[in-house]
């Protein structure tokens, strides 16, 4: 569920930067007769990288939302230990739970935001 949750956001976000490559940058390559290959992996995909890695940062909440809410009503990980602490009325359960989840989405989200200053330093 998770991979079909957040699967358009990053393909969308891939479709349009790649869509969005100029043309001049394609012909100059084509010009140096270089083969597809070394088109895609040369031009397209560093033009394209912001846009990619924006789908990925966009998809990354959607994960997380789809994990916890599964996990709530499957049972197992915090979404279970947050809704069972909302069943029993047991707050600093609930709180320990909230805060733990939002500890997760805050390091995966500074680890993302690590990788893409890395891969894009150029920008």
């Amino acid at each position: 569920m998770v991979a079909l949750g957040i699967f358009w956001p990053i393909a969308v976000n891939a479709r349009n930067s790649t869509q969005n490559v100029d043309e001049n940058l394609l012909w100059s390559a084509r010009m140096m007769e270089t083969s597809d290959r070394k088109l895609l992996w040369k031009v397209i995909i560093p033009v394209s990288a912001p846009g990619i890695l924006t789908g990925i940062q966009i998809a990354l909440p959607i994960s997380l939302i789809i994990t916890f809410i599964f996990e709530m009503v499957a049972g197992g990980g915090l979404g279970y230990l947050e809704i069972r602490g909302v069943r029993g009325f047991d707050s600093p359960q609930v709180y320990t739970a909230i805060f733990a989840i939002r500890i997760v989405g805050l390091t995966l989200d500074r680890a993302l935001r690590v990788v893409r200053r890395r891969l894009l330093a150029w920008t």
